[in-house]
């Protein structure tokens, strides 16, 4: 009298001598058979009317195994800003994503927040219920590239180099993408010196 959760109804079934006498079952005292995990007590009685007899046991309906799907989105850049998760569950239960990396991608229900360069680290997990088992939690690792940058450098004095005669320069930066230029020094090398 063991069975597993499939949300279909689960019936006993039960054996009489002589064979083939007509039986009526009950679980739980309803004759209507179960459909979800538990135990049920199941009471078996001789219905015909030649005979009489009853014999008992219990129905136990095990829960279900589930397991987590969780498509790793691939390589993306921060300039995305966001990528959307594509993620489920065998039992439809609803599934959590929580981010181990936090300083690289944060999570917010099934959207991600690109936040540095670097790995982010997802975990799919689903905590089961009454009638599944908590699904074994699935991992997900995916790269965030760096912004893509274009330099620009000028000479302000002199207008026209002369050889020995030093010159001032500027660069500028600026995130190809449209987005903030990234901070920090620009470092220029002469001759294969470098100088600031």
């Amino acid at each position: 009298l063991s069975q597993t959760y499939t949300g279909a109804e689960k019936v006993a079934t039960c054996a009489t001598t002589p064979a083939g006498l007509t039986t009526g079952l009950t679980y739980a005292g309803s004759a209507t058979p179960p459909v979800n995990a538990g135990s049920y007590a199941v009471v078996c009685t001789v219905t015909d009317a030649s005979y009489t007899g009853s014999a008992s046991g219990t129905l136990t309906i095990a829960k279900a195994d589930q397991t987590i799907t969780f498509t790793n989105p691939g390589t993306v850049n921060l300039s995305a800003r966001t990528v959307s998760l594509t993620y489920s569950a065998s039992s439809g239960l609803p599934v959590s994503i929580s981010s181990n990396t936090p300083s690289i991608c944060t999570v917010n229900g099934s959207l991600v927040t690109l936040v540095a360069p670097g790995d982010c680290s997802l975990t799919a997990s689903q905590g089961g219920n009454g009638n599944f088992n908590p699904a074994t939690p699935v991992n997900a690792v995916f790269t965030v590239t760096a912004l893509g940058t274009s330099t620009t450098v000028t000479a302000v004095s002199p207008p026209s180099a002369v050889y020995g005669q030093p010159v001032t320069l500027t660069a500028s930066v600026a995130a190809s993408s449209g987005d903030t230029a990234p901070g920090g020094q620009v470092q220029f090398t002469v001759g294969g010196k470098s100088c600031l």
